[in-house]
């Protein structure tokens, strides 16, 4: 996860963080995608800055990659177990995929639209697209902090929503 030219210049901004505190920081970025999600972090201690990619998944049988796919499918519904990103068998119809899309049903149509099975299995789940973004974003953060934890003693975490 590189940072693209309309993003905030984060080596100014870490700068900053590092001028009012002389403490080890770490920033965590997370971008949300429609298909693929990925998160990256870094030091404010060094001052060369070098994001790290989380490359090791659940579910990924050891092929490191940079990003997860954003799905999610509920095991139980009732008590709210589920699976996630690559935890998932690709061809799964039960899966919910494109969730971000659904967040706004005011943004316009974009190119790319949610297959039909993502709103019917909203609607038979009785959850709210808010919810399932919430406990996909969950188990983000959950599984990015095994990884990093421990490594400082702040964080700032930043979101990328393209």
């Amino acid at each position: 996860m590189s940072p693209s030219a309309g993003d905030a210049n984060i080596e100014e901004r870490m700068a900053q963080l590092k001028s009012g505190d002389d403490e080890d920081q770490i920033i965590i970025g997370i971008d949300f995608g429609t298909t693929y999600s990925g998160i990256a972090y870094c030091f404010t201690g060094s001052e060369k800055v070098e994001p790290i990619s989380i490359l090791d998944w659940p579910g990924n049988k050891g092929v490191n990659a940079p990003k997860v796919p954003t799905v999610i499918a509920y095991t139980q519904p009732s008590n709210g177990s589920f699976n996630w990103g690559y935890e998932l068998d690709p061809t799964s119809s039960d899966k919910i995929e494109a969730i971000k899309l659904l967040l706004d049903p005011d943004q316009p149509k974009t190119l790319y639209v949610p297959p039909s099975q993502t709103k019917a299995e909203l609607k038979k789940l009785n959850k709210p697209a808010v919810d399932v973004a919430s406990d996909f974003l969950k188990a983000l953060y959950s599984h990015a902090w095994t990884k990093i934890e421990a490594t400082c003693l702040r964080t700032i975490w930043l979101f990328k929503i393209p």
